[in-house]
Parts: C-alpha cells; structure tokens; sequence
C-alpha cells in the first residue's frame, strides 16, 4: 500500500514514455504537462524507476493553471489547489501540504516545478517514507 500512499497528489495520472513538444512558457497561465517518467523512492531500500500503473495512476496529461494554483489530471474530477505559487528565476513552482491523501488519508507535500523557457516538469510528492519523482514536459 506504500506505493498507493501518494496517488492523489501525483494527480491519479501518468503514461509511460508518452512525450510532448517543449516550448518557451513565458507569461502562459496554463499549461498542459505530459509526464514521461516515475521514481518510487523508499526509505532504506531507495530509489527505482516504476511504471505508473504499479502505483495506481491511469493517465498522461496534467493541466496547470498557474493563476488559479491548481493542479488536475486531464479528464478527472479532483483538483489539487496549491498552497503557493513561487517565481524563481526561469521556473514556476506550485507547492503545497495535504492533510490527507486522496487514496489512504496520510499527510502529504508536494511541488510541481516548470521551467518556462523550455517547458520541462519535475513533480515530487512525500509523505511517510515514501517519496515520487515525476519527470515530463508541458506545452501550453
């Protein structure tokens, strides 16, 4: 059940080897995000690449809406509003805490990071030793 710990805020999503085109974001407040690849990382044992049904996702796709903070995989209800936006440099960061999670009511923090000149993706998301790693590309 470790690896269903976190699935609501890695956004009940991902595809695996699935790709989009990388483009310059500057001053987009929406984006869709592909995501290409999972890391289940366990205390102790460590970090491996993981498909992501192993862990419960179903799609590709995540749309961000920078503006409003919130976070949703393409095609479901649940919506994932970040506590803060954050500006730094060239990257936009969505980050935030969950009491509960969506799959076993644990707390959880996450961060969605997106470098706007070329569109690349890192989300992370931890709670009780157990963290993912996320890597993808977005457009708008």
């Amino acid at each position: 059940m470790i690896r269903r710990n976190l699935t609501f805020i890695l956004l009940i999503s991902l595809g695996f080897f699935s790709t989009a085109q990388a483009e310059d974001l500057t001053g987009k407040e929406s984006v869709l995000c592909a995501m290409t690849e999972v890391y289940e990382c366990v205390r102790i044992s460590g970090c491996e690449r993981v498909a992501p049904q192993e862990v419960g996702l179903q799609t590709i796709f995540l749309a961000v809406d920078f503006k409003k903070r919130e976070i949703r995989a393409k095609g479901a209800d649940q919506v994932t509003v970040a506590d803060r936006l954050f500006e730094v440099g060239d990257k936009l960061v969505l980050a935030g805490a969950e009491a509960t999670d969506w799959v076993e009511d644990r707390a959880v923090g996450y961060s969605l990071t997106v470098t706007k000149a070329t569109g690349e993706m890192v989300l992370s998301s931890a709670g009780d030793n157990v963290a993912f790693v996320v890597f993808g590309s977005c457009t708008n």
